[in-house]
């Protein structure tokens, strides 16, 4: 191992993890990222090996659908690696059609959140190891009009797509706060982005309206390299990680949904998924 800073970035094809992944390259991050698509994946690492840069690049299969996928990847991860500086948590859904993870998750809960949750808690002893550590979750301002209960049908129940990618996004900034409040979490720097309202794939329309709604969006939605300035922000800079904000955007911090403040709740939806999960991979063992 050498002296560069170990980056693992999900969902780094396109959009923000794909501006990101460029801007970490440049600065000379060794990448490990973690994508469901092989050939996606290998041009990306072409074209980052092609940039005038010093980072170093590795490739590793991820699917966030399929837990046996994050637990493999997991577990590459900590046999092969003395060490893992950051984890930036990127990769997301926005699931149009009614679709589901392999365990039965409704797709954006399932990949936004469960997946995002497993693969951060089994890679956690390991960032702890390091004492400078950070994980880093891109969240997004839908967190605000998700509405979290815990109910035994909550993963696998379709609400609708806008509403399913708000509460995985409001789960997400649960499970950080809950990650950054925690004792035993206290030499790591734990924070979610707020990258603004970014104009990405998720946004894309099949119908003429929609095409042409689609030309509106990209004139008044971020870029995603303008989203992504915040992430590398905090990765590489030391201005917010003093602070007891958990998410922030590029100038100030943001306040936090009532729900995420409230740590009795906290801790029953983060039993209720450690339960679900658990639930999934013990069928799959029987």
């Amino acid at each position: 191992m050498n002296d560069k800073t170990y980056t693992i970035l999900t969902g780094a094809t396109s959009g923000i993890g794909y501006e990101t992944a460029k801007k970490l390259y440049l600065k000379g991050h060794y990448l490990i990222l973690g994508n469901r698509n092989p050939e996606k994946a290998k041009a990306l690492k072409e074209e980052l090996l092609g940039l005038d840069g010093d980072g170093c690049v590795d490739l590793l299969k991820l699917d966030l659908s399929s837990l046996v996928s994050i637990r493999e990847f997991a577990n590459k991860v900590i046999n092969d690696y003395d060490k893992i500086d950051i984890l930036i948590n990127n990769a997301g859904v926005f699931s149009r059609k009614l679709s589901y993870t392999i365990e039965g998750f409704e797709m954006s809960k399932g990949v936004n959140y469960l997946g995002t949750y497993y693969l951060t808690e089994l890679l956690l002893d390991k960032l702890r190891q390091n004492d400078s550590a950070k994980i880093i979750m891109v969240s997004s301002i839908g967190c605000y009009w998700g509405k979290l209960k815990v109910s035994p049908d909550f993963f696998n129940k379709r609400k609708n797509s806008f509403l399913d990618y708000f509460n995985s996004k409001i789960a997400n900034l649960v499970h950080t706060t809950e990650l950054a409040s925690s004792p035993a979490n206290s030499s790591l720097i734990i924070k979610a982005a707020d990258p603004g309202v970014v104009f990405s794939r998720i946004w894309k329309w099949h119908t003429r309206f929609g095409r042409s709604l689609e030309k509106i969006q990209k004139k008044i939605m971020k870029t995603a390299e303008e989203g992504s300035r915040i992430v590398v922000e905090l990765v590489t800079a030391d201005k917010f990680n003093k602070s007891d904000s958990v998410f922030v955007q590029m100038k100030k911090p943001r306040k936090l949904p009532k729900k995420v403040l409230n740590s009795k709740f906290r801790k029953e939806f983060l039993d209720f998924t450690e339960q679900t999960i658990q639930e999934h991979i013990n069928t799959k063992k029987t």
